[in-house]
């Protein structure tokens, strides 16, 4: 079974969209499915492009290789699948990050 990507990227887009908007917000909400970091900051810059200390272009400074899973945990969260060096930080601000070595999956939250 061929596996769709740009099926995949859309239900997670439209999924996320509804999670950020106002009017139909999820605090609690987590994409069905990881994307390429290209794609998951695409998708921020429309659902999310600023709150308190996250901008969708902080994302930039995480691996190329790796693949995020959009989240919305109160705030802004992303789970990122794949190494995450030390010295990556996903921004400038605020934010907590917690590394799951045994998934190989760093969580970052802002607030």
């Amino acid at each position: 079974m061929k596996i769709d990507q740009k099926l995949i990227n859309e239900t997670v887009r439209r999924s996320t969209l509804i999670a950020y908007n106002e009017d139909t917000r999820n605090l609690n909400f987590h994409a069905v499915s990881p994307v390429d970091k290209k794609t998951a900051i695409k998708i921020m810059q429309e659902a999310c492009p600023e709150y308190n200390e996250f901008t969708p272009d902080l994302l930039k400074s995480l691996p190329d290789d790796c693949q995020i899973i959009l989240a919305r945990e109160g705030s802004v969260c992303i789970y990122v699948i794949g190494d995450v060096p030390n010295t990556v930080r996903a921004d400038e601000g605020n934010y907590i990050k917690h590394e799951y070595p045994w998934d190989n999956v760093t969580r970052f939250w802002w607030d």
